[in-house]
């Protein structure tokens, strides 16, 4: 049901997928390696110009290179003709066709027993086209997170400090209206929390704090005479918070978690307060079959100068299947509505 996703011109359309991958996997003494690469064939069988196929290759590496010193970093490429599937990383049903780069390094160091501090850093870098209009995005991200365990004054917890910093460039150009939109946006955010372990099945972690957002616009405008060009800025101070709730057991497993914080990527025009809420269930029905129901509900939203405010909310739904076939064969099945 409208694959095109508009209020406008809605059409249905049987859509088939077909997927292909290499998996390559290496363990050595302190370090593992891996490496996926996917084609992913989308065939619609009456708007057959939609018809694309999606690229991927991903590369992850870590180990240990201590006792107390550990390290990973990966590498993705992506390809793709996004149709309202990307809501697990925008919060936001975007359509057009996609490049995008990301490069992420993490390095986990035990200060003693029972504290670790951890830092990281990623870099993103994508371009979006859709009905003349292009979007490209870049980013850096810095997070320090501490955590110390808390059991001698409180069983089975441990206590969480976390700052991130990140720094995203976004320019949007409108070739139907000669207009270029560009975009500087900081982010920080300092968060304080706990995660706590009730039973062998149950814990779960709550974690609050502060976050700042300054974003820096232009807009250029050509189509007139003289052309017109506008600079404005903004920032803002919102309180940030996530919580997760975990249960595992033997035969059902479920995850409930919340957030809501500050982000910035593709689609956000800048900064955005991003809301979020999910569950996540999974059922083993036999040794071989596994049911899987996974719901979002994303609230994206921002205040701006030089076009329209976003307020958009978003859910999503996804059942699924998982069936061992043996012999190395699996058969894997799933819906999604957005």
């Amino acid at each position: 049901d409208n694959v095109l996703f508009t209020e406008y011109n809605e059409k249905e359309d049987l859509i088939n997928t077909v997927i292909g991958s290499i998996a390559i996997r290496q363990k050595l003494e302190r370090v593992t390696t891996k490496v996926d690469i996917g084609l992913e064939k989308t065939l619609y069988k009456n708007n057959q110009s939609l018809n694309d196929v999606n690229r991927s290759i991903m590369v992850d590496l870590g180990g240990a290179l201590t006792e107390r010193l550990s390290f990973s970093t990966s590498f993705s490429y992506r390809k793709e003709a996004l149709r309202g599937d990307d809501t697990d990383n925008t919060g936001l049903a975007l359509i057009g066709d996609r490049t995008s780069f990301q490069v992420a390094m993490e390095t986990t160091y035990a200060l003693t027993e029972i504290s670790q501090i951890l830092v990281s850093f990623a870099h993103s870098d994508s371009d979006r086209s859709q009905d003349g209009r292009v979007e490209r995005n870049k980013s850096h991200r810095l997070s320090l997170q501490y955590s110390h365990n808390l059991s001698e004054f409180w069983a089975n917890s441990t206590g969480l400090a976390s700052l991130i910093y990140q720094n995203a460039e976004s320019d949007e150009i409108d070739w139907s209206t000669e207009t270029i939109e560009k975009y500087d946006t900081e982010i920080w955010q300092l968060t304080l929390g706990f995660s706590k372990a009730l039973t062998e099945l149950f814990n779960f972690s709550l974690q609050g704090g502060v976050g700042y957002s300054q974003t820096r616009q232009a807009l250029d405008q050509y189509a007139g005479f003289p052309p017109l060009f506008s600079e404005t800025e903004s920032d803002s101070f919102n309180g940030v918070f996530s919580g997760e709730v975990n249960y595992g057991g033997e035969y059902l497993k479920a995850s409930l978690s919340a957030y809501h914080d500050i982000r910035a990527g593709s689609g956000t025009n800048g900064a955005a307060e991003r809301s979020s809420i999910s569950l996540d269930l999974s059922r083993r029905m036999t040794d071989k079959l596994r049911l899987s129901l996974v719901t979002s509900c994303y609230l994206n939203q921002n205040e701006r100068e030089n076009q329209e405010d976003l307020d958009q909310l978003t859910l999503a739904i996804k059942p699924g299947f998982y069936y061992d076939m043996g012999d190395d064969f699996v058969l894997s099945g799933g819906y999604t509505y957005t």
